[in-house]
């Protein structure tokens, strides 16, 4: 299993190129095999072998290099695409930390206080069974009400944006076999209660009932050539958010378990797995502080979260056409890759030198202002 580096995440062009280059070398082989059997053949007639054995070991020999190259080539048709993330927890209130700037910092934290709004069972799950009871040592992780929230918030996180992402690319796609997955053919999707709660129509939803025009709800319509439809509502702090998947034809979408999520199309499968056991990790030392304005850190847990995405190609992607129905894949995972990874989103905002900064002005003693939202330290 091959797996990309933080450089940009390209698994389809890659795969694309290797079978290129297989290709061209298998037509060479067989010029070059051909060309040596001719030059051969006329300068010896050997009338003691028959025409089937010369035959048969031309065949062998043009056909185990090349297995052996193709079994070189394409040892594993599976890349496996890695995302560190991290989410901040308060011990004190139990609940996530907003990181300013930090996609999944902000948006985590966004989805389940949308949640909790209207369903108050979840709520009080949420903080009797909280995240810092979620440990490496625990066998009964799988059982704690909190990550199993947790990981139905990233998949819906996750799913939004791919919703998202497809739209936009198919968006001008003239003549494309596609098929569009919403609400109503989701059924194993919609066992993720954040997503089936945020795709009910506002008319079935109590938060988002208005009897007597108190309240104050902003819609966003999206018009079509044959309809407008209604996209996303907000109602204080509520959310409805239309759900569709623009896949290719005959594609299939699975939700395996909490935090696996499958789709399957014709040539490639794509796995999305969400990895949560309670791991911790670190931080810059003046992050806290300066840049999230929380002067105890004992009092929060930054938790270590990964997301894997494996794609396998399938055999029939050997020799398959219409590449163009998956091009989508490379673009999404970089995409993915802005809003999610820790370590890219430090680079972004330019730690290193802001840190630097503050260090040089805590030895100066110079009074240093804790901001909420440090921006990249880039020159102008």
């Amino acid at each position: 299993m091959k797996k990309t580096n933080n450089m940009g995440h390209y698994v389809v062009n890659t795969f694309l190129n290797q079978r290129s280059i297989f290709f061209e070398l298998f037509l060479v082989a067989f010029l070059l095999a051909f060309g040596t059997n001719l030059l051969t053949n006329y300068l010896f007639e050997l009338n003691d072998i028959s025409k089937l054995t010369w035959l048969c070991i031309g065949l062998a020999l043009i056909f185990i290099p090349l297995s052996v190259l193709f079994a070189k080539k394409f040892r594993s048709m599976k890349c496996k695409v890695v995302f560190p993330c991290v989410l901040i927890f308060n011990k004190q209130t139990k609940q996530l930390v907003n990181i300013p700037g930090y996609d999944f910092g902000e948006e985590i934290p966004k989805i389940l206080s949308s949640t909790f709004l209207e369903k108050k069972a979840l709520k009080l799950n949420w903080e009797k069974d909280s995240l810092n009871m979620v440990s490496p040592n625990n066998q009964n992780n799988q059982q704690i009400n909190s990550k199993k929230l947790l990981l139905e918030a990233i998949e819906y996180y996750l799913l939004e944006n791919l919703s998202a992402h497809l739209s936009d690319f198919f968006a001008n796609k003239k003549g494309y076999k596609l098929c569009i997955y919403n609400r109503d053919n989701i059924s194993d999707l919609r066992k993720n209660r954040i997503l089936d709660l945020f795709t009910t129509p506002t008319d079935e939803r109590e938060a988002f009932i208005n009897e007597d025009g108190s309240k104050k709800i902003l819609k966003i319509i999206k018009c079509t050539d044959k309809e407008q439809v209604l996209h996303m509502a907000f109602c204080n702090g509520a959310v409805y958010r239309r759900f569709e998947l623009t896949l290719p034809q005959d594609s299939v979408t699975t939700r395996k378990d909490d935090g696996i999520i499958t789709i399957s199309t014709p040539m490639i499968e794509i796995e999305f797995r969400i990895i949560f056991d309670g791991f911790s990790t670190t931080l810059p030392e003046l992050f806290d502080r300066y840049y999230l304005k929380v002067n105890n850190g004992n009092l929060i847990t930054h938790y270590y979260v990964e997301i894997q995405v494996f794609v396998r190609f399938k055999r029939r992607s050997l020799f398959s056409i219409g590449w163009e129905y998956h091009a989508w894949i490379d673009s999404f995972l970089n995409s993915l890759s802005m809003k999610v990874n820790k370590d890219e989103f430090l680079e972004e905002i330019g730690w290193k030198k802001v840190e630097t900064l503050l260090h040089i002005m805590r030895e100066q003693n110079t009074p240093v202002v804790s901001t909420e939202n440090t921006k990249s330290g880039k020159e102008k």
